[in-house]
């Protein structure tokens, strides 16, 4: 099989998280619809759970595959990439079966004690069994990425999503008469028979494509492993420890500031299970080409590329901000529209508008840390990460029993404003590029204030009557005016077009 280079990996793995994002969503929509707001909660905490036990599971080690398979092909030595992965699998296996037994045997109080929510044992004890398969696949994933496979684990992610809206549409009808406890546990056992058949999935796929066979004796490569994984491990458990106490505290801190237990529980689960997947619906573009873009710059900075590397971070940098700030355009112009259409909420749009000037900076930190990741500067990553958590901690505790939803509205904006810059920062003295902020920010937000408030005339005036209509016609529009002010050059151009062709 051929490698495709970055951008037609890119491509390839953004069609299929769009249609897997797009599936989610629909999924999202069905379970609100049908478990309410209160459930949505549920919901959220035990997924926050989730995400959690998944970082213990796989441990960076994830990360680990994709970087080092990508430098060791890149130096010539397939042996050391297969036996990087055979000593991850073992690891992460290692890791999943451990987390899996200690969650199920303590799940009564991880429920009652830790989440605080009796409601949420019986979704626990149906969560626990899907960890192993998390780790096998996350390995396999990895690997497919180094070597530029993005095919592979795409479909998997589709293959994923429809098995866990398979499971869903058959059993909420029979779960969620029961009450909202079974109700929550039918969402989550979705996501455990989705892992499972994605992790067989993967495995087929991996053992099937084996024609090749590295030869030579590998080097040792446990050290290597632990040295990449540790760090990203590490942070990753900051981040997902710091994030289940957040939304341990959240629905805590809105009971203070007023609301009953219920209501508490009610704006969490429409902040957290609706407005911000909303929000993070559009990182599947930004989120697919940060995962081929790590192996990408690992593989050329192990070779001593350096002028290869600039070039591409700050292309991508560039084509990061300028599709961030038409995302947020989109999201200025029609939030009401958007949150009932998907929703059938005002709530949702009021709230949508409020956050969506945040989302560049949420788009631009994903490619920055995974940047950082793969010149070897996790370690800062991590710094930052510690630093924000305890900021967003302390604004917490502090500012929404007082603030109530307008407090936990500036955590958000502040914490996001904050570790981007810092990750920006970082990446700008390390790499000694430039931030070109007349290109890459004036021009792009001048082009979505022109465009924004001239859809939104068309639409509210009633010369385009259909959604999605002005929504192409902004879109369009935008990307002219970029190339017409050069934002967008032809020389932009020509390189993007130059890497859609494949090389053996």
């Amino acid at each position: 099989m051929r490698k495709q280079n970055l951008i037609v990996s890119g491509l390839i793995l953004t069609a299929a998280s769009f249609l897997s994002r797009t599936l989610g969503m629909v999924l999202r929509v069905y379970i609100s619809g049908q478990i309410g707001a209160e459930g949505m909660g549920l919901y959220q905490l035990v997924f926050s759970l989730y995400t959690l036990c998944s970082t213990f599971a796989t441990s960076g080690i994830g990360v680990a595959v994709s970087r080092l398979v990508a430098e060791e092909l890149a130096k010539g030595k397939p042996a050391n990439a297969v036996r990087v992965l055979r000593l991850s699998l073992a690891l992460t296996c290692l890791l999943g079966c451990s987390v899996t037994a200690v969650l199920y045997h303590n799940a009564s109080w991880i429920g009652t004690s830790f989440l605080k929510d009796a409601r949420t044992v019986l979704a626990v004890k149906i969560l626990a069994p899907s960890f192993p398969f998390i780790s096998v696949s996350t390995c396999i994933k990895g690997y497919f990425y180094a070597k530029r496979h993005v095919l592979k684990p795409a479909t998997s992610q589709i293959f994923e999503q429809l098995t866990r809206m398979t499971v869903i549409f058959l059993i909420c009808g029979i779960w969620v008469p029961r009450g909202v406890e079974y109700a929550c546990g039918a969402a989550i056992l979705g996501i455990t028979i989705g892992e499972f058949t994605s992790c067989l999935y993967c495995a087929l796929l991996y053992y099937l494509g084996q024609r090749e066979r590295a030869r030579g004796k590998a080097d040792r490569m446990l050290r290597p492993i632990l040295s990449v994984s540790v760090p990203v491990a590490f942070k990753s458990y900051v981040n997902s420890g710091f994030h289940m106490l957040e939304n341990i505290l959240i629905p805590t801190a809105f009971a203070k500031s007023g609301l009953s237990t219920s209501d508490s529980m009610g704006v969490y689960g429409i902040l957290k299970g609706m407005v911000m997947p909303l929000l993070l619906f559009p990182t599947a573009i930004i989120q697919s080409f940060t995962t081929v873009l790590m192996p990408e710059i690992a593989g050329a900075n192990a070779t001593g590329q350096h002028r290869r590397v600039n070039h591409t971070i700050s292309r991508v940098l560039h084509f990061t901000m300028v599709l961030s700030i038409l995302i947020v355009c989109v999201f200025m112009t029609f939030p009401y529209e958007l949150g009932l259409l998907i929703y059938q909420s005002d709530q949702v749009g009021q709230m949508l508008r409020l956050l969506s000037f945040v989302s560049p900076f949420i788009y631009l930190e994903m490619v920055v840390v995974s940047i950082l990741n793969g010149i070897g500067e996790q370690n800062r990553s991590l710094l930052y990460s510690i630093l924000d958590s305890v900021v967003r901690i302390s604004l917490i505790y502090f500012l929404i029993p007082v603030k109530g939803l307008t407090g936990f509205l500036i955590v958000i904006i502040l914490s996001n404003l904050l570790t981007s810059l810092l990750h920006l920062r970082r990446l700008l003295h390390v790499t000694t590029l430039t931030f070109d902020v007349r290109n890459w920010l004036v021009k792009p937000v001048l082009a979505a204030l022109l465009c924004g408030f001239g859809t939104h005339y068309l639409y509210a005036s009633g010369i385009v009557g259909s959604l999605f209509v002005s929504l192409g016609i902004l879109c369009i529009t935008y990307m002219i005016l970029l190339v017409l002010t050069r934002c967008i050059t032809r020389a932009d151009l020509t390189w993007l077009g130059s890497l859609f062709r494949r090389r053996a």
